[in-house]
């Protein structure tokens, strides 16, 4: 992916809640906050992707968590550039949605177009088939324009769209799907 550095797919782990609580909130941030960081949705990263939520989310049986790792040699220690949660315990914005939601897909903005998106969908589409399911779904800002085309050039397609709510606020997204099987 990149580098002459060990990268490997696994699932998430209790001891990787603090950097997937950091990854989360800089992901986040820097793609929602592009003008600046109002004091609401910071507010909201902080308390949604907090270390103990994300401890709470590992553990739940009914959410599936995968990271993108790299090895440090050196330090003898591992470091996450990418998360992509999925669950098929949901309520889908649309009727036609499948019932697989990929809830996030994460990737670090400075690791982006190494592979790290692609290969998280991969492990997931796997684990998605193995408990059944032949087809997913998921919702993107309507204004996150390279995301969008990521998934669009993957072979997901556009099937309706829903909003995300945040203080009154109401944001765009689509709703995309993509059959795996």
């Amino acid at each position: 992916m990149g580098s002459d550095l060990t990268s490997m797919v696994r699932e998430a782990r209790p001891e990787d809640a603090s950097a997937l609580a950091g990854l989360c909130i800089e992901v986040w941030l820097h793609t929602y906050c592009r003008p600046g960081i109002p004091s609401n949705f910071a507010d909201y990263a902080l308390a949604t992707y907090s270390k103990a939520n994300l401890a709470c989310l590992i553990q739940d049986p009914d959410a599936h968590l995968l990271v993108e790792t790299v090895d440090y040699p050196d330090a003898k220690q591992e470091g996450l550039r990418g998360l992509l949660h999925w669950s098929d315990k949901i309520s889908p914005p649309l009727d036609r949605c499948p019932a697989a939601e990929i809830v996030t897909l994460y990737v670090r903005d400075r690791h982006k177009g190494q592979g790290i998106g692609s290969a998280l969908l991969s492990a997931s589409y796997r684990e998605m088939q193995e408990a059944g399911h032949r087809s997913a779904f998921l919702s993107v800002n309507a204004e996150n324009v390279p995301a969008a085309a990521f998934y669009l050039h993957l072979g997901f397609e556009e099937i309706g769209e829903t909003h995300f709510e945040i203080d009154g606020g109401r944001y765009r997204n689509l709703v995309l799907q993509k059959d795996f099987v």
